[in-house]
């Protein structure tokens, strides 16, 4: 009705503009045409517009997944987002491998000649590893979000944290936590680790780690209700015979039985500290345990009393960061943007750098080989910045790095803290992705997804 009024209206000013000539509905229909166009003139208009098809890549990966989805197929530029998201599952040079699958689902503009338009986009993609099996990324806009970003079949974000971990490959030999001193241990049994907490020495005095549980610290709380759980008792020299603790053993009997080797008796179990006594009860035996003083030990002291040595149990302290097994001169990077605070040798840290980031966040890394050059208080880090390289300096046992994350000031454990955990989707959210999850895996077995 609306186009037949202006039609009707053209036809009319068509007449006053040409008096001279007689109209017709026909010429009054072609100068509507002309002046608003025609519903055919709008279909062919339409035919010209770009149109966007949904395709799909499978294959076997030869080399890398860049050059194999491309063989297939997939557009390289619409497969660097989801390279980047897969990466946040999978280390794609150590655990993608050569005969491995993929499948790939995207979209693509073409013209109506059949050229494509544009980049393309991933819509969901899916790797069949021998290294650690399935690994599917699915695209889903949580909550009111205008993303709509990569997420990991089981609900976690593929996307960047504000905090990351400072070496391309993680890992941990010694988390955070209590743990018995590595530099005390036999050397046949000592490990990578970092150092009990200290602060710089421009700052405060560095506090002796068998302080630790003495104050009225949160974690000096938590560190006194471990040990009196573990059973820790304050560490003792091993190295002198004279410093070691002696139990003096006693054997008596009814029968005036005074000789240990009759009774042949096996002393408590020095692990568990239980009474392990093997003593027939036919001869009527006690065995009493007592405190030797160092000036009588080792020895016999007494026919029928014996001394013998008894290793003191291993000494907790407070590891206020983790370990990361890696290779000298390795390729230390800033955890995140901010200002250097200090790198400088820094005690049993070795060569220390501490960086202070936002959110009241500060990250350290002890025990470097070198420095990056540069490197001065006041100057600004950005987040995967070389900032040093792996070493042995300080008190370590071998070649790592010790890595720790403060808040408010406070050591607080690095691998859940949540600026470097990933999101999780939850709730609602995470019901509507699953249903996303199964549409797509429903849509890939109907166009004939390899099982």
């Amino acid at each position: 009705m609306i186009k037949q009024g202006w039609a009707a209206l053209a036809a009319t000013l068509y007449c006053i503009v040409s008096p001279s000539h007689a109209t017709s509905p026909s010429e009054g229909q072609a100068a509507a045409e002309r002046l608003l166009g025609s519903d055919g003139g709008e279909a062919q208009w339409q035919s010209y517009l770009p149109f966007t098809r949904k395709l799909n890549a499978w294959g076997v990966v030869v080399g890398s997944l860049a050059i194999s989805t491309e063989a297939a197929g997939v557009p390289p530029a619409a497969m660097i987002e989801a390279l980047h998201a897969l990466a946040a599952a999978i280390d794609p040079e150590r655990d993608l491998k050569t005969g491995d699958l993929f499948w790939v689902r995207y979209e693509q503009e073409y013209t109506v000649d059949g050229d494509p338009v544009g980049t393309g986009r991933v819509l969901w993609a899916e790797l069949r590893t021998a290294a650690k099996g399935t690994v599917a990324i699915h695209r889903f806009r949580a909550g009111k979000s205008n993303a709509e970003p990569f997420w990991l079949a089981t609900g976690q974000s593929t996307g960047m944290t504000s905090v990351r971990l400072p070496l391309e490959r993680i890992s941990i030999s010694s988390g955070f936590g209590l743990r018995a001193d590595p530099i005390d241990q036999p050397a046949s049994r000592a490990w990578a680790m970092g150092p009990v907490r200290v602060t710089p020495a421009t700052k405060q005095k560095a506090r002796a780690s068998n302080t630790l549980g003495k104050g009225n610290s949160t974690v000096d709380a938590e560190a006194r209700a471990m040990m009196t759980r573990a059973g820790a008792v304050p560490p003792r020299p091993t190295s002198k015979l004279d410093d070691r603790r002696f139990e003096r053993v006693t054997i008596t009997g009814a029968s005036g039985l005074t000789n240990p080797a009759l009774a042949k008796p096996s002393f408590p179990n020095q692990a568990t500290g239980a009474s392990d006594v093997n003593v027939s009860p036919s001869r009527g035996l006690s065995i009493s345990l007592s405190p030797v003083p160092p000036s009588e030990a080792p020895g016999a002291t007494s026919q029928g009393t014996a001394a013998r040595a008894v290793e003191p149990r291993a000494a907790l302290v407070m590891h206020q960061g983790i370990d990361l097994v890696a290779d000298p001169g390795t390729r230390v990077l800033a955890a995140a943007d901010g200002i250097l605070i200090g790198a400088a040798p820094n005690g049993g840290y070795g060569n220390w750098i501490e960086i202070e980031h936002e959110e009241k966040l500060s990250s350290v890394y002890g025990h470097l080989s070198a420095f990056a050059p540069g490197l001065v208080p006041g100057v600004r880090a950005q987040k995967g910045d070389l900032i040093g390289f792996v070493g042995n300096t300080g008190r370590s046992t071998g070649a790592h790095l010790h890595f720790e994350l403060l808040s408010n000031g406070k050591p607080t454990n690095p691998v859940i803290h949540s600026s470097i955990k990933p999101p999780q989707l939850r709730g609602g959210d995470l019901e509507r992705f699953r249903k996303v999850v199964a549409r797509h895996l429903a849509e890939a077995q109907r166009e004939g997804k390899p099982k």
